[in-house]
């Protein structure tokens, strides 16, 4: 009676064992609403690849109106609960530049848009997120880690923010709200060091600035533009 007891019982481990192995890698990837083909997004557990350099013409340095005219909607304080990087695979293969991150934000002030406080947003970030790794022309947003607050002022994903691939295409809107278009301009990152920004384009702004100060910065800018 023990023994077949005992027989039972692995054979519901076992079986037990077999769901979880169809189920479980299913897990690792993100649902796709919208993206057509043969593509996939799948999280990555842990990035140590090598990051893409970009070249100096790559990056066009805006001016500080230019930026604002470009990403002043939405714009608010928030602080990121989560980072997760994640890759896509095109017919199965990925290259250096299909490895970005989601950054999960929470909203704490709004300075310009629809969002409330309190609301969660999810932002796409244009590189993955690393220890110890520097990325060209993305130096503010590659040092996002979780638990930092910041002034975020990214752009909403639509239907011309796509990415395609011998006819595969990734929609970036089944990935997140917005996006970092530009790692260098979109953030307000308030780190151990103090506020990091871009300070070549938002030459307005005191070096020395803290967070609150740079949201009073971003919302005088946001209402001088509307006023125009």
């Amino acid at each position: 009676m023990k023994t077949k007891w005992v027989l039972s019982f692995y054979i519901i481990i076992g079986l037990f064992a077999a769901y979880l192995a169809a189920i479980l890698p299913n897990y690792n990837f993100i649902t796709l609403s919208r993206s057509t083909g043969d593509v996939r997004v799948e999280y990555l557990r842990n990035y140590n690849g090598e990051m893409p350099r970009f070249s100096s013409e790559l990056a066009h340095l805006y001016t500080e109106e230019e930026a604002f005219e470009i990403s002043h909607s939405p714009a608010f304080q928030g602080k990121i609960l989560s980072i997760r990087n994640i890759r896509a695979l095109f017919h199965g293969e990925s290259s250096l530049f299909d490895t970005f991150a989601i950054a999960n934000v929470r909203v704490e002030k709004v300075f310009s848009g629809e969002l409330s406080a309190g609301d969660t947003v999810r932002i796409l970030l244009p590189c993955p997120i690393a220890r110890n790794i520097w990325v060209e022309h993305m130096d503010i947003v590659s040092q996002c880690r979780t638990g930092m607050r910041g002034i975020f002022l990214p752009q909403a994903l639509g239907d011309s923010d796509f990415r395609e691939k011998d006819g595969a295409v990734l929609y970036f809107s089944d990935l997140a709200d917005y996006a970092f278009h530009a790692g260098y301009m979109d953030l307000f990152l308030e780190t151990r060091d103090g506020l990091v920004f871009n300070q070549e384009i938002y030459t307005s702004l005191s070096p020395d600035a803290t967070l609150e100060e740079a949201g009073e910065y971003v919302a005088g800018r946001i209402q001088s533009y509307s006023i125009i």
